[in-house]
């Protein structure tokens, strides 16, 4: 997608769309740990304490909380945020573990 012809509605469009292919392929059956990996966060979840109030979150993460509770991929893996992260959304491990900005070198968090 060109950013420079984007509106709010063409992401939200977007999105939707690629949440409904992702859901389709989640209910694939498939025999071994269903792992996925992603560059948004999943979750709100993943957004510092410090960010929780900010507007601009949603450039960060979105709510497929309901996705992952129907599909419960075993480990969801994620980047974007600069903070780790590792929680549960029902039986499915979120976790996110950033070196952090190349300039400031590893985050204080980064394992």
């Amino acid at each position: 997608m060109n950013m420079a012809d984007s509106s709010q509605q063409k992401i939200m469009d977007r999105h939707r769309e690629e949440r409904q292919w992702l859901s389709e392929r989640l209910s694939v059956p498939f025999p071994g740990p269903t792992v996925v990996v992603t560059h948004h966060a999943p979750s709100f979840r993943s957004i510092p304490h410090q960010f929780a109030e900010s507007p601009i979150n949603p450039a960060f993460a979105s709510d497929l909380e309901k996705l992952i509770l129907k599909h419960s991929p075993e480990l969801w893996i994620h980047g974007h945020i600069h903070e780790s992260a590792d929680y549960q959304i029902g039986k499915t491990r979120v976790v996110c573990n950033p070196l952090g900005y190349s300039v400031d070198g590893p985050g204080a968090a980064f394992e």
